[in-house]
This record gives structure tokens, C-alpha cells and sequence, in this order.
């Protein structure tokens, strides 16, 4: 681990730069790409630029070679009240069909404006003088922490906390929903993904949660761990980076020109609160025959083949309303309606792979006859149910 102690410019410092500098180019990819919300891609671009800008600086910090900027110092520190804003509104845009900017969410900036108003006598010393102490004090021999970065630091990370809970509260929201009310696996993998993007920003916000904690109990960095951590946020940015070159499509709203009407219809309020039943006027014994006529047609008619099968589709083939499909595949089967169909699938896609005459398709081709549209989502779909991969199962 020695080569992340040394002090001059290396390899560790090459990949650190590189990371602020992929951020910033994916922050003018995403800036002016036509492709999906062009809302959310400038939410992500001003995201990304924020931690681009905050790496670049906390590298020349760390390095000792701040004292060269000294103009810069402290001067991205309030943009991190940023991000936890930032990406609240970013989930919002992807999950939210027809969103809409209103006057009062510039209420998200107060606290980066007052941290600010409370840095701005310090961006004010004269550039010298603090150019003469960055020189004379560089991170590894930074005296006392003052009581302000301690205070700033813990509201930081208890504001990023509260809008990440948030995010997740989001998602968690949809999630059921869109289970309960589509069966296109290209859009769950979508959501899937966002939750994965979501996660990553957790790590990425908890990693400030390690340093404040060596803020207190060490009372200063200890440059070892800065640098593990400095790699931590520029491996978080070359994560964006891949996806966002490898699968562009994980980047664009859920409610897409493709489908906007039932992604409006799967997320709105009045789907989550239709699937408490608190009101609803079906009886056992009428969700019983719906079963059965459920049953019957899923059976006959095999709607599941149909890879964008949502709720509100299948509930008028099979003449059932909407609503007491929904409360009976919950509460009939125990199941979301995403899993529902899936299950169909994936007994039809046991019986191909068993079958000789199926037995020169490719995995990929028996996911398309089984009503998937993706690998992937087979695969997931298929071992949660059998416990076992598809090829496996071919082999057994």
C-alpha cells in the first residue's frame, strides 16, 4: 500500500483525474444528448459536475499542490448539499410521467446557499496568504480541524441521508406498482438498474460519513485513507461510465415516449392506493370464480407470450375490472402481476428445454417463445422460480 502514501504525482493520481475528468465529459454528453428527458439529463449533468468539480479539488488538496489554486480552496464544498437534491430530483424525472419544475423546488437550495453565505468570509482572505498556508500546512500536517467543517459536515451528511430515503422511498413505491401492473421485463431491468444507481450513490454519500467519523475521532485525514477514498469516487464515476456507454437505455425515463400512457397508468397515486382493497367490494367468493376463469384463460389462450402484457390488457381480455384482477392476483396467487406472468413463462420455457424438438434453440431463442424479451430478465425470472439457470436445467 505504500505507493497510496506517497505524496508526488503517480498512477493513484492519474486514475483519481481521470475520474474527475470522465465526469466531466459525461456531464457535457449528458448536457446536450437528445436521447430521453432532456429534465433528467441536465440533472445528471449538474450531478455529475458537482462531484467531478469536487474531486478535481480534493485531489489538489491531498496532494499538497492546493497552495498553486489557492482561489479554490473550499470552493465545492457547499455544491455537496447539492447532491442529495440532485438526485432526489433525478429519480423523480425518471419515475414521474409529465414532471414538472415548480418555484418552490428552489427550496432544495437553501442549504447549499447558506453553507455558502457561511464559507464566503473565508473565500474572501486574501490569496496569498492562503496560498503561503496550503504551502506550509498540507494535508498531512493540517492542525486542528475548526468546529464549522465538523458542524457542516454533519448536516451535509444528515440532509444527503434524508433525500436518499427519499429516493429509496420512491422507488420502493414504483416498484410495486410497476410488478403489480406490467410484465415487460426490458422495463423492470430498467428500474432494477436505477435501483443499482441509487445504491452507488449511497456508497458514494457514505464514504463522506468515513471521513466524518475520522474527523472526529482522529481529528484530522489520515492520508492513506484519503486516497482509498478519492479512488472510491472516481470508481463510482467509471461505474456511471459504463453504463451510461454500455447501456444508454438504463438512462432514460421509465415513462418514455414508448409506452406513456401505461407507465402514467402503472405509477400513478391511485394504483397504490387500489392495491390496499381497504374499500373493495369483491367477495371470496367472487374472487374465487375470478381465479378460475383467471386460470382457464392464462391457460387457453396464453396471453403471457405477449412480452408488454400489462395489468389493464389482460384485465379486458378476460373481462375482469382492472382493480379486482390486480386484488386477486395478490391475494389469490400471493403474487405481484409481474411475477404472475412470469411464472406462466417459465413453465413453458421448463417444458421447451425439456423438449427434443427445442433442443437446437439457443437459451436467448426459448426466452422469446417463452414471452421474455431479454436474457437477462429470463434468467433472473427463471432461477427464482426452479432455483436453477436455464442451461442447467437443459443439462439436468
Amino acid at each position: 500500500m505504500e505507493f497510496l502514501s506517497k505524496n508526488q504525482f503517480g498512477i493513484v493520481t492519474i486514475l483519481i483525474l481521470f475520474g474527475a475528468f470522465q465526469g466531466y465529459f459525461l456531464a457535457a454528453v449528458f448536457l446536450f444528448s437528445k436521447r430521453g428527458s432532456r429534465a433528467a439529463n441536465r440533472i445528471f449533468a449538474a450531478l455529475l459536475l458537482v462531484m467531478a468539480l469536487h474531486l478535481t479539488e480534493l485531489s489538489l488538496y491531498i496532494y499538497g499542490q492546493l497552495w498553486r489554486f489557492p482561489q479554490l480552496d473550499g470552493t465545492t464544498f457547499p455544491l455537496l448539499f447539492l447532491i442529495g437534491p440532485l438526485y432526489f430530483l433525478y429519480t423523480r424525472l425518471i419515475l414521474t410521467h409529465h414532471f414538472q419544475y415548480r418555484w418552490r423546488h428552489l427550496l432544495h437550495l437553501i442549504p447549499a446557499i447558506a453553507c455558502i453565505a457561511y464559507m464566503f468570509p473565508y473565500y474572501m482572505f486574501d490569496a496569498s496568504a492562503k496560498s503561503a498556508y496550503l504551502k506550509e500546512f498540507p494535508p498531512w500536517k493540517t492542525p486542528n480541524i475548526p468546529l464549522g467543517v465538523y458542524i457542516l459536515l454533519g448536516l451535509q451528511q444528515i440532509q444527503t441521508g434524508i433525500y436518499l430515503l427519499l429516493s429509496f422511498r420512491d422507488l420502493k413505491d414504483a416498484g410495486g406498482k410497476l410488478r403489480n401492473h406490467l410484465s415487460e421485463s426490458s422495463i423492470i431491468a430498467r428500474f432494477d438498474r436505477l435501483q443499482i444507481l441509487t445504491l452507488g450513490f449511497t456508497i458514494y454519500s457514505a464514504s463522506y460519513l468515513v471521513v466524518f467519523l475520522l474527523l472526529v475521532f482522529f481529528d484530522r485525514y489520515g492520508v492513506l485513507i484519503d486516497r482509498i477514498w478519492l479512488l472510491m469516487l472516481a470508481a463510482f464515476i467509471h461505474f456511471i461510465s459504463y453504463f451510461a456507454i454500455q447501456k444508454p437505455e438504463y438512462f432514460s425515463p421509465l415513462a418514455s415516449e414508448e409506452a406513456p400512457e401505461k407507465m402514467a397508468q402503472a405509477l400513478s397515486p391511485q394504483n397504490g392506493a387500489a392495491q390496499k382493497y381497504r374499500k373493495s367490494a369483491l367477495s371470496d367468493q367472487q374472487a374465487r370464480r375470478y381465479l378460475e376463469q383467471l386460470s382457464a384463460f392464462m391457460i387457453e389462450k396464453q396471453p403471457y407470450l405477449e412480452p408488454d402484457l400489462k395489468l389493464a390488457d389482460l384485465a379486458e381480455e378476460v373481462d375482469i375490472p382492472a382493480n379486482h384482477l390486480s386484488q386477486v392476483i395478490n391475494q389469490e396467487c400471493g403474487q405481484k402481476f409481474f411475477d404472475f406472468v412470469n411464472a406462466y413463462r417459465v413453465e413453458l420455457a421448463q417444458s421447451l428445454l425439456k423438449d427434443p424438438d427445442y433442443a437446437h434453440y439457443t437459451i436467448l431463442a426459448i426466452a422469446y417463445e417463452a414471452g421474455f424479451n431479454n436474457k437477462a430478465s429470463f434468467n433472473r425470472s427463471f432461477k427464482k422460480i426452479t432455483g436453477m439457470t436455464p442451461s442447467a436445467f437443459r443439462e439436468a
